[in-house]
Protein backbone atom coordinates (compact mmCIF):
# COMPACT_ATOMS: atom_id res chain seq x y z
CA UNK A 1 0.00 0.00 0.00
CA UNK A 2 1.36 3.36 -1.10
CA UNK A 3 1.49 6.16 1.73
CA UNK A 4 -0.65 8.88 0.14
CA UNK A 5 1.32 12.61 0.18
CA UNK A 6 -0.67 15.48 -0.26
CA UNK A 7 -3.97 16.56 -1.54
CA UNK A 8 -5.25 14.86 -4.50
CA UNK A 9 -3.85 16.17 -7.77
CA UNK A 10 -5.73 15.81 -11.39
CA UNK A 11 -4.79 15.09 -14.51
CA UNK A 12 -6.77 16.75 -16.66
CA UNK A 13 -6.81 15.41 -20.72
CA UNK A 14 -5.28 11.80 -20.75
CA UNK A 15 -3.21 11.33 -23.86
CA UNK A 16 0.57 10.22 -24.12
CA UNK A 17 1.75 13.11 -21.37
CA UNK A 18 -1.32 12.08 -19.42
CA UNK A 19 -0.78 8.98 -18.78
CA UNK A 20 2.80 9.91 -18.06
CA UNK A 21 1.65 12.34 -15.67
CA UNK A 22 -0.67 10.04 -13.74
CA UNK A 23 1.58 7.17 -13.62
CA UNK A 24 4.57 9.58 -12.12
CA UNK A 25 2.20 11.18 -9.16
CA UNK A 26 0.57 7.56 -8.65
CA UNK A 27 4.26 6.14 -8.25
CA UNK A 28 5.41 8.96 -5.84
CA UNK A 29 2.74 8.44 -3.36
CA UNK A 30 0.24 10.91 -4.43
CA UNK A 31 -3.84 10.78 -4.50
CA UNK A 32 -4.53 11.03 -8.14
CA UNK A 33 -7.34 11.10 -10.32
CA UNK A 34 -7.66 12.01 -14.14
CA UNK A 35 -10.65 13.11 -16.49
CA UNK A 36 -11.13 13.36 -20.30
CA UNK A 37 -13.33 14.94 -22.41
CA UNK A 38 -13.43 11.72 -24.55
CA UNK A 39 -15.67 8.40 -23.34
CA UNK A 40 -12.18 5.64 -24.13
CA UNK A 41 -9.27 8.18 -24.25
CA UNK A 42 -6.01 6.61 -25.45
CA UNK A 43 -4.04 5.36 -22.42
CA UNK A 44 -6.83 4.79 -20.28
CA UNK A 45 -5.78 1.14 -20.15
CA UNK A 46 -2.35 2.28 -18.34
CA UNK A 47 -4.27 4.02 -15.75
CA UNK A 48 -3.75 1.88 -12.14
CA UNK A 49 -6.72 0.44 -11.16
CA UNK A 50 -6.35 2.81 -7.37
CA UNK A 51 -6.37 6.03 -9.80
CA UNK A 52 -10.30 7.28 -9.93
CA UNK A 53 -11.42 7.93 -13.69
CA UNK A 54 -14.24 10.09 -15.09
CA UNK A 55 -14.32 9.88 -18.75
CA UNK A 56 -16.62 11.34 -21.13
CA UNK A 57 -16.59 14.95 -20.17
CA UNK A 58 -14.41 16.77 -18.10
CA UNK A 59 -15.31 16.15 -14.59
CA UNK A 60 -16.14 20.03 -12.85
CA UNK A 61 -16.59 18.48 -9.93
CA UNK A 62 -13.74 16.16 -9.51
CA UNK A 63 -11.41 19.35 -10.87
CA UNK A 64 -12.48 21.47 -8.23
CA UNK A 65 -11.74 19.05 -5.69
CA UNK A 66 -8.09 19.03 -6.73
CA UNK A 67 -5.51 20.44 -4.27
CA UNK A 68 -3.61 20.96 -8.16
CA UNK A 69 -4.24 20.03 -11.41
CA UNK A 70 -1.88 18.78 -14.35
CA UNK A 71 -3.66 19.84 -17.52
CA UNK A 72 -2.64 18.12 -20.63
CA UNK A 73 -0.87 20.53 -23.62
CA UNK A 74 -3.93 19.30 -25.82
CA UNK A 75 -6.37 21.03 -23.92
CA UNK A 76 -6.78 24.44 -23.79
CA UNK A 77 -6.42 26.73 -20.75
CA UNK A 78 -9.50 28.82 -21.74
CA UNK A 79 -11.55 25.88 -21.35
CA UNK A 80 -14.80 27.31 -19.19
CA UNK A 81 -14.22 23.75 -16.76
CA UNK A 82 -10.63 25.10 -16.27
CA UNK A 83 -11.48 29.00 -16.43
CA UNK A 84 -13.92 27.57 -13.22
CA UNK A 85 -10.93 26.15 -11.40
CA UNK A 86 -8.32 28.75 -12.03
CA UNK A 87 -11.20 31.09 -10.83
CA UNK A 88 -11.55 29.37 -7.60
CA UNK A 89 -7.63 29.62 -6.97
CA UNK A 90 -6.62 26.38 -7.76
CA UNK A 91 -3.20 25.87 -9.39
CA UNK A 92 -3.07 24.67 -12.49
CA UNK A 93 0.44 23.48 -13.97
CA UNK A 94 1.30 21.66 -17.24
CA UNK A 95 3.29 18.17 -17.35
CA UNK A 96 6.79 19.90 -18.09
CA UNK A 97 5.94 22.26 -14.65
CA UNK A 98 5.66 18.47 -13.06
CA UNK A 99 8.37 17.38 -14.48
CA UNK A 100 10.68 20.34 -13.71
CA UNK A 101 9.60 20.06 -9.48
CA UNK A 102 10.94 16.60 -10.39
CA UNK A 103 14.12 16.99 -11.11
CA UNK A 104 17.62 18.97 -11.06
CA UNK A 105 18.46 18.22 -14.17
CA UNK A 106 17.82 21.18 -17.28
CA UNK A 107 14.93 20.18 -19.37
Amino acid sequence: MLIQRGGLKVVAGLGISGVSAVNFLHEQGYRVAVTDSRETPPGHDQIPAEVKTSFGQLDLELLLQAEEIILSPGLAPQLPEIQQVIAKGIPVVSDIQLLRRATDVPI
